[in-house]
């Protein structure tokens, strides 16, 4: 469907990485180099939020990268856009000649510090990292593989930082609060859809029970194989008690 849509009048595709609700990694590099052939006009953006010193990625075809720096432990409020040398973007807002015409206003030294920090240690231990989220995943699947109502809403293309999963018969948000008050924090969507269901396991082939009862689960390096084993011990506890019969 996305590269039907790719023609003379198109200007701007924009890409997520990896996806927030179930880490489905997207091949980025692959439709850029497609979409470029089709129309070399076209400008890439990856939004990389979910995959930014995780996952290497070649910029080669990508004209802009956006991501977040509180998903790599800096402070929130700081952010990055890389643009491509050569790309001209028009501001937002006026003023601030500082910031080469794109913002006016002075940058936060400090937030713009602690994420350079922050960025560099997960870069160099970028497959340290990666080793320990496998095993933190292949932990959790151990535990609830033959867990009877449980289902595992991905797949071998998902990144193992990110997993998505359903108890059929428990609501997302009764779970949610069950294993928060046993001192879990889990979400049942991305913090930016609060109030809106999303749509994006429904639209994976799941159906729509499945869907109201997802929730997701994100590790990250100080996790540990203990925190996983009493978060499924809990998840096993909330599916004899909460599943209605």
């Amino acid at each position: 469907m996305l590269f039907v849509l790719v023609d003379e009048d198109c200007f701007l595709v924009s890409i997520m990485h990896v996806n927030n609700e179930n880490g489905l990694l997207l091949p980025v590099e692959e439709i850029a180099k497609q979409i470029k052939l089709k129309n070399k006009n076209i400008l890439i953006h990856v939004d990389a939020a979910q995959s930014f010193c995780k996952i290497p990625i070649n910029l080669k075809n990508i004209d802009f990268l956006s991501a977040s720096g509180h998903k790599i432990n800096a402070p929130k409020g700081i952010g990055i856009l890389f643009i491509k040398s050569g790309v001209k973007i028009l501001p937002l807002t006026f003023g601030g000649g500082q910031e080469s015409g794109i913002r006016p206003g002075t940058q936060a030294t400090a937030l713009v510090k602690a994420l350079e920090i922050a960025a560099t240690e997960h870069y160099y231990n970028l497959n340290k990292n990666m080793n320990h989220y496998k095993a933190l995943k292949k932990s959790l699947i151990c535990k609830l593989k033959d867990s009877e109502n449980i289902i595992f809403n991905f797949n071998n293309m998902c990144v193992p930082y990110i997993v998505n999963i359903s108890l059929k018969g428990i609501k997302s948000q009764v779970l949610m609060q069950f294993l928060q008050e046993k001192g879990f924090l889990v979400s049942s969507g991305a913090a930016c859809s609060k109030h809106y269901k999303n749509n994006t396991i429904l639209n994976l082939g799941y159906s729509k029970n499945i869907m109201d009862s997802a929730i997701r689960i994100s590790f990250g390096p100080t996790n540990n194989t203990t925190e996983i084993e009493k978060l499924c011990e809990n998840i096993i506890l909330a599916n004899k008690i909460l599943v209605k019969t």
